[in-house]
């Protein structure tokens, strides 16, 4: 059965006689499970005779997920989105040319903010409304605070710098 205590162990096994070991402080337990069940499971797992701890939320490969398999934590305002403002803003208070043409600031936006926000999107591609418009809103701002940029829509800001939405970009 997949959750019993016996499968980790004879994981486990398997693993150390393959010299594959097992790094217990990197595991955890998560339960899947549909919104509408809050049931709770009172099993323990352990590996090795380390007690594993039971998370609402993983964060794997870069990506984080949460117990419904949905990857609003990800995006969420302690994540991606969260970094890639911080960055764009560091960008644009460190960043100073004598030169009024916005293309370095934006090359810079592109290489240090833009790359976090695709990071692995075919994976986590938001799928809401309200997800797509967090994305999507740390260029609109970005892009808004550019030189002689500021009063101009975010669609003719995308055309004047020949770029694409976030948006347009993960389809």
């Amino acid at each position: 059965m997949w959750g019993s205590p016996d499968l980790l162990s004879t994981v486990f096994k398997w693993s150390e006689s393959q010299q594959l070991r097992l790094a217990p402080h990197k595991c955890a337990v998560m339960h899947l499970k549909p919104r509408r069940l809050n049931s709770q499971n009172d099993q323990i797992y352990s590996i090795n005779n380390c007690a594993l701890p039971v998370v609402d939320s993983y964060k794997d490969l870069g990506i984080t997920y949460d117990m419904h398999l949905s990857y609003i934590p990800h995006v969420g305002l302690q994540n991606i989105t969260a970094r890639a403002s911080q960055r764009a803003k560091l960008i644009l208070t460190c960043f100073t040319t004598r030169n009024p043409d916005v293309g370095l600031l934006m090359k810079a936006f592109i290489v240090y903010a833009r790359l976090m926000l695709e990071f692995s999107s075919t994976v986590w591609n938001p799928m809401t409304k309200q997800n797509i418009c967090k994305v999507e809103l740390v260029q609109k701002r970005f892009t808004k605070r550019l030189v002689g940029l500021s009063k101009i829509s975010y669609n003719r800001r995308l055309e004047m710098l020949n770029i694409e939405s976030l948006e347009e970009r993960r389809l």
